[in-house]
């Protein structure tokens, strides 16, 4: 039984010495670390303060604001009020006598001699008429009329040239035919006889200034019997169109019909 309380009192030593060492070295930590942090700050603090010097040194002060202008100075010379003159004065009593001043006469330029400075009425003219006018007159006529003679007639309208239509002229069916120099029958297609294929094919075409198929395609009918009527169709042949006598390219769209009979 001693054994056993020898025992456990150097335990609880060995085990209070450990606590104070471990405590120990937490404070010396805590220490170390808060002494470098403040180096850190006070560090940087004064690097930022030797920065904020130098450029305070470099940079020159700003130049003081320019003194405020003068106040202008007073007119010495007093400012005269404007007069008004009246030349308007009434008379201070009305004239014993009113002279009435007679109509001036109407005098024209001496035609036989131009250099001559000299003027007279026209004889025969009117009172009032302008000068250089003609014997019979009327008041305010104008020099060189001719009086109550007719107006001249309008000038003629401009003449507008005929505009040709830059693209292709749309014709009928009636038309084309009408115009047609060569027409071919299309063949029947043995394929088409076999199977009794039969209908109309209409064919729209191009035809240029010269009167020849440029172009032909067919647009309905059985597509048995639409070839043989575009290669028939390229072969036709018309008399040029002219309009406003100058040839122009033409559209227009053909019929062929194909019937095996009865």
């Amino acid at each position: 039984m001693f054994d056993n309380m020898v025992e456990s009192t150097s335990s609880r030593k060995d085990a209070g010495r450990r606590s104070a060492f471990m405590a120990g070295t937490f404070a010396l930590w805590v220490i170390a670390f808060t002494a470098i942090v403040v180096w850190q700050i006070w560090s940087f603090a004064a690097d930022l303060n030797q920065a904020a010097e130098e450029a305070t040194l470099l940079a020159p002060p700003p130049p003081p604001p320019p003194p405020p202008p003068p106040p202008p100075a007073a007119s010495s010379s007093p400012t005269q009020p404007k007069t008004q003159v009246v030349t308007d004065v009434p008379p201070e009593k009305p004239p014993e006598k009113i002279v009435e001043k007679p109509p001036p006469s109407v005098k024209t330029r001496n035609s036989s001699d131009d250099n001559s400075n000299s003027t007279a009425g026209m004889v025969g003219g009117m009172p009032g008429g302008v000068p250089g006018g003609v014997p019979g007159g009327v008041p305010g006529g104008v020099a060189g009329g001719t009086g109550d003679a007719a107006p001249p007639p309008p000038p003629d309208p401009p003449r507008q040239e005929p505009q040709v239509p830059s693209g292709p002229v749309r014709r009928s069916e009636g038309v084309l035919r009408g115009n047609a120099l060569n027409r071919v029958t299309p063949e029947y297609p043995a394929i088409a006889k076999s199977t009794r294929v039969q209908g109309d094919v209409v064919v729209e075409l191009q035809i240029n200034e010269n009167g020849q198929v440029v172009s032909a395609r067919a647009v309905s009918g059985p597509a048995l019997l639409q070839q043989a009527a575009v290669a028939a169709a390229r072969r036709w042949s018309f008399k040029p169109t002219l309009l406003n006598g100058q040839a122009v390219k033409v559209t227009g769209a053909i019929t062929f019909r194909f019937n095996l009979g009865t």
